[in-house]
């Protein structure tokens, strides 16, 4: 008799993250970011492809670097950098603190990936998301999706929603 293979994963959660088949999945309040750089779309035409694919490492590595202090996840795809950060009680009761926490980790690498010429658009949102090794998905990483190509300049903006989390009183 032969064995078949189940296509179902087991789902386990801990009431902060999900676990399923061995892949941790995490739902929770916090920033996403999406960071776009300009002018890539069609650079090979222009600069060596190696070189633009060095640079961009090396502008992913200056991320990576200055955010793993703050265990601030770090994610690409193709010429947009993704960003996440949980919060915690006192973040998420502090909106204006916490913001300040994320926007001091990625501004150093925002600017440094300049030298690279790697000039980048982008949108912050504060909100509920759930993310794994491979996705994010949730309200924060729509809005953060919505808003990130809509400005015409280099530059971070917050999203409509985050500005009013932001506006809101708090204790």
């Amino acid at each position: 008799m032969s064995q078949m293979s189940s296509n179902v994963l087991p789902v386990v959660f801990d009431g902060i993250r999900y676990s399923m088949g061995g892949i941790a999945h995490e739902n929770t309040f916090g920033i996403v970011a999406f960071l776009d750089a300009l002018g890539v779309k069609g650079v090979w035409q222009m600069k060596d492809p190696r070189k633009v694919l060095d640079d961009s490492n090396k502008v992913y590595y200056m991320f990576s670097d200055d955010l793993k202090t703050l265990d601030i996840n770090l994610a690409a795809f193709c010429d947009t950098l993704i960003i996440s950060m949980r919060g915690h009680n006192e973040l998420i009761i502090r909106p204006w603190r916490f913001m300040e926490i994320f926007c001091e980790a990625i501004i150093p690498p925002f600017l440094k990936s300049m030298r690279y010429e790697f000039f980048f658009r982008g949108a912050i949102a504060m909100g509920f998301f759930s993310r794994s090794s491979r996705m994010l998905i949730e309200p924060a990483a729509d809005e953060a999706t919505q808003f990130y190509e809509a400005s015409d300049w280099v530059g971070i903006s917050v999203s409509p929603q985050t500005g009013l989390i932001l506006d809101t009183p708090h204790f």
